[in-house]
């Protein structure tokens, strides 16, 4: 082990940090195909976060209730993942409702356009 100068190191030197990373808005895919979509109990499959969007704001409250209860947030672990966005994932679970849901969403497809 080299003593001082470049290129030095020590057990018990510090172990330096990362910072946290997030995906980059271009490397999150558009939509998700297969087995990988969202299967709603009214038979609708959601691909992309727009169609979560348009479905959410349609979505009558007891189909909403099936998927998001005390017990479990579907559409928070299909964005995390299937999508990878924690960020996104996080916001929704605070919704109580399809129509605050997709709020959040269209927030996150207008911040995901801007940076494209």
């Amino acid at each position: 082990m080299k003593k001082g100068g470049k290129g030095a190191t020590s057990k018990n030197a510090p172990m330096k940090r990362h910072a946290k990373t997030t995906v980059p808005a271009l490397a999150m895919p558009q939509y998700v195909e297969g087995d990988l979509r969202f299967y709603v109990t009214d038979g609708t499959y959601i691909s992309s976060y727009k169609e979560l969007a348009k479905t959410l704001d349609a979505m009558h409250i007891t189909i909403f209730s099936f998927h998001v209860n005390q017990q479990k947030n579907d559409f928070r672990n299909w964005v995390a993942d299937c999508f990878k966005d924690a960020g996104l994932a996080k916001r929704i679970e605070k919704a109580k409702t399809p129509k605050e849901m997709a709020k959040v969403v269209k927030e996150r497809i207008a911040n995901l356009e801007k940076q494209a």
